[in-house]
C-alpha cells in the first residue's frame, strides 16, 4: 500500500475523525474507502462479454490490396 500526504480542511478532518470513532475504524480508512468510491463511481462499469476471452480466429493469408486503380482494375479483368 502506498502512503498519501493529503491536504485538508481541518473540520473535513475532525469529521472523518468523529464518524471514524463511531465506526470503530481509522480516519485513514474511511478516507481510503471513500476515495475508491469515488473512482468507482467516476469510471464506467465494464459489462463483461464472451469476446474478453475470446481468441482471433485465424482465416487465412494476408491478401496485398492493389495501391492503384489499373492494378484493381487488371484483377478484376484476369478474373473473368
Amino acid at each position: 500500500m502506498k502512503a498519501v500526504t493529503l491536504h485538508l480542511e481541518e473540520s473535513v478532518y475532525d469529521r472523518y475523525k468523529r464518524e471514524a470513532r463511531l465506526r470503530n475504524r481509522s480516519a485513514s480508512d474511511l478516507i481510503r474507502e471513500a476515495m475508491g468510491a469515488y473512482l468507482t463511481e467516476l469510471s464506467p462499469t465494464h459489462q463483461p462479454s464472451l469476446l474478453d476471452e475470446t481468441e482471433p480466429a485465424t482465416v487465412g493469408r494476408v491478401v496485398n490490396l492493389p495501391v492503384y486503380r489499373a492494378e484493381l482494375l487488371d484483377d478484376f479483368l484476369e478474373s473473368e
